[in-house]
């Protein structure tokens, strides 16, 4: 028998069920949108709330999947930046650098 969702206790506005699926706890929030005319197009205006539970901002690339008639946006992962990666080689290059001559000769 599945449990129904419980609700995560705080302000009204941020109260969100939460599913207890088997060994894991996701937080399910739903919100019911309407697109909005921009330019030529229409936009899904997507609010803070869901992006601070997606771990995205304004720059993360998403993956649009439609599934019959359920449109899925997913946050797409693209890896390091390029910061992220000049970061890590100057932490490695100290430790590995005599390691990374002999590998160049």
């Amino acid at each position: 028998m599945q449990r129904p969702p419980a609700w995560i206790v705080g302000a009204p506005e941020s109260r969100l069920p939460v599913d207890f699926g088997p060994g894991r706890c996701n937080i399910v929030l739903t919100m019911i949108k309407k697109l909005q005319k921009h330019g030529n197009s229409h936009a899904l205006v997507i609010d803070k709330a869901l992006m601070e539970a997606l771990g995205i901002n304004e720059d993360t690339p998403l993956q649009l999947t439609l599934n019959g008639t359920t449109l899925v946006v997913s946050p797409v992962e693209v890896g390091l930046g390029d910061e992220d990666v000049r970061e890590a080689i100057t932490k490695l290059r100290p430790k590995y650098a005599r390691m990374l001559k002999r590998l160049a000769e």
